[in-house]
């Protein structure tokens, strides 16, 4: 298995020039997202990643593709654009790649039910 830091690492490599990542932000089934800076723009960006696990079967790249090919194509604002979508980082075979916008969300606060909770008198 592949050390976090190496993978960080061979990831930052390939992406030289276009991004620097910054730090993981999560990473589930069938994605890894890191926060990174496009160095040409300067702004922030969520990137993507398919697990290394999967970059070789040719079924989940192209699953993986066709999904950000598909967000790519709505507009809503619950959904975060795509700016880029790659199947092979410059050459390097690491993983395809889709490169989202990024915005800062607010930090979720509790909701309460005011009518379960609500004084009777």
């Amino acid at each position: 298995m592949t050390n976090l830091s190496e993978e960080f690492a061979k990831l930052q490599s390939a992406l030289a020039g276009e991004y620097s990542l910054e730090r993981e932000l999560g990473r589930g089934g069938m994605g890894i997202v890191y926060l990174a800076r496009d160095v040409q723009l300067d702004r922030p960006v969520a990137i993507k990643l398919l697990p290394p696990k999967f970059t070789m079967n040719i079924t989940l790249r192209e699953r993986f593709l066709r999904e950000a090919r598909t967000v790519a194509s709505l507009s809503h604002p619950h959904i975060v654009p795509i700016h880029r979508v790659a199947d092979d980082v410059a050459g390097s075979r690491v993983s395809p790649l889709a490169r989202f916008g990024m915005r800062e969300l607010p930090t979720p606060q509790p909701r309460i039910d005011t009518e379960r909770f609500a004084c009777r008198r």
